[in-house]
């Protein structure tokens, strides 16, 4: 008996994804000494926010621990412009305009 099975075609940029994605899975993340967070550093954050337009149902925000890509492509670009440059321990105050529907 023979079995009908599709031909599965893979590319390049396909492979490169998963390995990248493999990658990032078991990654181990250093503290970065002598210089300011820059393009592609990860900055390990706490938050504080509220809302700037309460309309009764928003909620404050408190987030510890919070892993932001600086210049991530996913990365709000309010946090890259903000915290690029910034050293440990710094406190930044800024505000973020999140895109429509994000959680």
């Amino acid at each position: 008996m023979r079995a009908e099975h599709p031909e599965i075609v893979v590319n390049d940029e396909e492979v490169e994804e998963a390995m990248n994605s493999v990658r990032e899975q078991h990654a181990a993340f250093a503290p970065v000494e002598g210089r300011s967070l820059a393009d592609g550093d990860f900055a390990q954050a706490s938050m504080d926010g509220k809302p700037r337009e309460d309309d009764g149902t928003a909620q404050p925000v408190h987030m510890d621990e919070v892993l932001i890509e600086i210049g991530g492509k996913n990365t709000v670009p309010e946090f890259t412009d903000n915290l690029r440059g910034a050293n440990a321990g710094d406190e930044r105050e800024f505000d973020v305009v999140y895109p429509e529907g994000h959680q």
